[in-house]
């Protein structure tokens, strides 16, 4: 029985990797968490990310990225993996891992969205 379902998950995973992603701009809003919410930007040109933009924001429109020096450099960092790697299962996790699954979430979510030609700005439940 595992290696049925080994089998099929392999199959699903190839089938969404071989998914050509289709040119557009696609955003996400996120979960609220201690009165910011995080959201994702991305941009596909020639089915490559070519720009990622991962913060949170709080009521006021603040970006958490402008206060908290740790918080802008493991976005940073991640942002540029992704960009780099063009693979979410190949970014390393960061020290804080719960940013970590939050970019890895977000960015799924998009690649998925990109891959259907989903263009636009969506929320994340």
């Amino acid at each position: 029985m595992r290696k049925v379902v080994s089998i099929l998950l392999f199959l699903v995973i190839g089938f969404f990797s071989l998914a050509a992603m289709k040119d557009g701009s696609y955003s996400v809003d996120g979960r609220t968490s201690g009165g910011w919410q995080a959201f994702m930007k991305m941009t596909v040109k020639n089915e490559k990310i070519i720009n990622v933009q991962y913060d949170r924001k709080n009521s006021q429109g603040q970006l958490l990225s402008m206060s908290d020096k740790d918080f802008r450099d493991g976005s940073f960092a991640l942002s540029r993996s992704l960009k780099s790697t063009q693979n979410v299962s190949t970014i390393e996790n960061i020290s804080n891992s719960e940013l970590t699954n939050e970019f890895k979430t977000m960015a799924n979510f998009l690649i998925n969205k990109a891959n259907s030609g989903q263009t636009g700005d969506f929320t994340l439940n």
